[in-house]
């Protein structure tokens, strides 16, 4: 049986509010906020089942719409910030490889160093989940927890005689880091 030992880190944001630029249109990558947040009354024109306005936290763009929120009013989109925050340090770091996992929290992984082998690589694999409120009393959390490990090949799938490239699910190679 697998043993997961979960650790609970409760933070407090360095900033109560950010500016951030959103945009009409969803696309993939970019996290949703309720219109209800950025504006007073519904635009003129837009279709109703549209309730939401999209960010990438990045610069604004032609045709953003650049807003001021506070994190206390918007907690499902500062989870999102916090979340990008996070994987953006991690994918700053040399040799991790980071990358969202289905549920959107952030997988890590780190080279074990002291595993030698010819044929693959050993990770140490970590996720790490931004959450609020659910462990301690009115604030913002991480939840590490150590997952066991990974193999990685040391040679190209292409390399490897009748392998359907159907089956696997992931694949890590210097153009993914």
């Amino acid at each position: 049986m697998q043993q997961i030992q979960l650790n609970i880190i409760p933070f407090t944001p360095v900033a109560s509010k950010g500016t951030f630029s959103f945009y009409g249109e969803k696309q993939k990558g970019f996290a949703p906020i309720y219109w209800g947040k950025i504006m007073e009354n519904f635009p003129e024109g837009r279709e109703a089942k549209h309730k939401n306005y999209y960010t990438d936290f990045q610069a604004p763009r032609e045709e953003a719409i650049t807003k001021e929120i506070k994190f206390a009013d918007a907690i499902n989109f500062s989870l999102h910030y916090f979340r990008h925050l996070v994987f953006n340090y991690f994918k700053s770091i040399e040799g991790a490889i980071v990358f969202p996992n289905y549920v959107d929290d952030i997988e890590v992984w780190f080279k074990d160093p002291l595993h030698k082998n010819k044929v693959y690589q050993l990770y140490n694999n970590f996720t790490i989940k931004v959450q609020f409120n659910q462990v301690t009393a009115n604030g913002y959390e991480f939840v590490v927890a150590y997952n066991g490990t990974s193999k990685i090949l040391h040679k190209s799938i292409s390399e490897i005689a009748d392998f359907d490239t159907t089956k696997y699910c992931n694949c890590v190679s210097e153009l993914c880091r």
